[in-house]
């Protein structure tokens, strides 16, 4: 974590703008030195298994740290955070709004009026508040963010986001990339965000590579390039319109494996070069004797001797032969290394297990996790992996808390009355279930009333959005009770018909009685 003073941070301009720019270049080296271990390569031109050893061989290597990444990846942002409205309190109710109640209603049962009226007006701030959230996240598909916001931190141990307002008022929250991001908090308790710096290299006209520094404080958002102020935007969020998440510890999540990783992939070289060295093993003749000398006289020099080409080719034509003679007592034999592969293989069983045991990754070749067939046993398999989940929990819920704080205000700002302590943060685990059973949960604890409609479908694990479900309900039950309503009066219409038609009737037949009669 960076930390300094707010008028230290609002002192650097154009002139001492490479001062701060020294002061985040090594926490930017260690994060970019982090990814490439994770991608195993400098560039995204480059082969991830083009790393070679000190004579150019190419090596081979398992990227164990692009199998921990994914898999924490897939299992804390494999679904999107869930966000609710929870209804507000009293003290949230606009004390305007309040009091008009109170005195409108102060008549005989004021108090029941006004209740019913306050808790209509709840209901109301629970829908508004809850399709304005909701409309935001579709426009800024919360879901990729989301998972894109884990990968940085889980990787390179920080994630940023950057709010802004387009052109057509939309409020749009977008990634920076933590090998170019840092913030800088302050000195409270606790520490409080009070800017972001980002850095990143372009080229100027000259095909030149040049440094550019962006700062953003709560009042501008300041670029320099070259140490040059080339712009500076006026921020009217009267906040830092930033969110940081970042690792209290500083450690990625592959980190704490990386010593025996490297023991693993030395291993497996070693188990690759032993194997090579026997496909192309020395072959031992024993009482054969060559036609051709193995040295002649240097034609340049004849101090000296140099190999026998024809040497070279009568040993490759014996490699060749079909059959080979040899004298009396004579042998032929290959000159092979004797390789332990039970023991080595034992020694990487033994270090694929200190690896998933010191990231929390389950190892999914291990049988027993293939083998668990309920909840109670997979969720032992997955308990290391959720402790680390525990500490990244707490750190997007806040991270996430503070967005919505952000964009509330910002949203009040503009008029509505709306308080982000109202949302509720749930994030969910992507991880096997059976449906069928979740399904089956779900309705008998609604059933039961032990949970609301909104909570079961949430609960039931089917793909559906809940209140959007709930709101399809209800047009559906509208739809059929106007239909019911629209029956009822064709019938009870048809019957009225009917018996007009009847007093019609007897009417006439009386009537012809009664001139008969006569």
């Amino acid at each position: 974590m960076l930390q300094m003073t707010v008028p230290q941070l609002k002192s650097y301009n154009a002139e001492n703008i490479d001062e701060l720019l020294n002061i985040i270049q090594p926490i930017l080296a260690h994060r970019v030195s982090l990814y490439q271990r994770y991608a195993r390569k400098l560039n995204e031109n480059e082969s991830m298994h083009g790393e070679k050893d000190e004579s150019g061989k190419e090596k081979r290597i398992i990227p164990f740290e692009y199998y921990i990444v994914n898999m924490m990846q897939g299992y804390l942002g494999g679904k999107a955070p869930m966000y609710s409205i929870s209804t507000p309190s009293d003290y949230a109710l606009s004390k305007r709004q309040k009091g008009f109640l109170e005195k409108f209603f102060s008549t005989i049962g004021a108090e029941t009026m006004a209740q019913k009226q306050t808790d209509k007006r709840k209901r109301a701030y629970v829908k508004d508040y809850s399709e304005v959230l909701d409309y935001i996240q579709r426009y800024n598909d919360d879901a990729a963010t989301f998972i894109e916001l884990i990968h940085d931190y889980i990787t390179m141990t920080a994630a940023y986001l950057y709010i802004y307002e387009n052109s057509d008022n939309e409020i749009v929250y977008t990634r920076f990339d933590a090998k170019q991001t840092v913030a800088i908090f302050d000195y409270s308790t606790p520490a409080n965000l009070i800017g972001l710096v980002r850095t990143w290299k372009q080229k100027n006209a000259g095909q030149e590579e040049i440094d550019v520094v962006e700062l953003i404080t709560d009042e501008f958002r300041t670029t320099y390039t070259d140490n040059i102020q080339t712009d500076q935007e006026d921020l009217q969020w009267r906040d830092i319109p930033c969110v940081a998440f970042e690792s209290p510890d500083g450690i990625a999540v592959f980190e704490p494996a990386l010593s025996p990783i490297k023991t693993y992939e030395q291993i497996t070289n070693n188990i690759a070069n032993m194997t090579q060295y026997n496909d192309s093993a020395k072959l031992i003749l024993k009482g054969y004797t060559f036609e051709t000398p193995a040295m002649i006289p240097d034609p340049n020099d004849d101090t000296k001797e140099i190999p026998n080409p024809a040497r070279a080719a009568e040993e490759a034509a014996i490699m060749k032969a079909i059959s080979l003679a040899v004298g009396d007592q004579g042998d032929i034999s290959w000159l092979l290394k004797e390789v332990n592969y039970d023991g080595l293989m034992s020694v990487l069983k033994n270090q694929h297990e200190l690896i998933t045991m010191l990231t929390g990754v389950p190892n999914m070749t291990d049988e027993a996790f293939s083998n668990a067939d309920n909840a109670s046993a997979l969720g032992y398999k997955l308990y290391a992996l959720d402790q680390y989940s525990a500490t990244a929990d707490r750190v997007f819920k806040k991270g996430l808390l503070r967005l919505w704080e952000v964009i509330t205000n910002r949203l009040n700002l503009k008029g509505a009355q709306f308080d982000f302590r109202d949302i509720v943060i749930t994030l969910q685990r992507n991880i096997p279930t059976d449906k069928d059973k979740s399904l089956d949960r779900a309705l008998t604890a609604y059933s039961g009333g032990l949970i609301s409609q909104e909570t079961a479908l949430n609960e039931s694990q089917l793909e559906v959005d809940a209140q959007e479900e709930m709101e399809r309900q209800r047009n559906e039950r509208d739809d059929d009770y106007q239909e019911n309503v629209r029956r009822v009066r064709e019938h009870a219409d048809s019957v009225q018909n009917s018996d007009n038609e009847y007093d019609q009737q007897q009417d006439t037949q009386s009537a012809a009685g009664q001139k008969e009669s006569a």
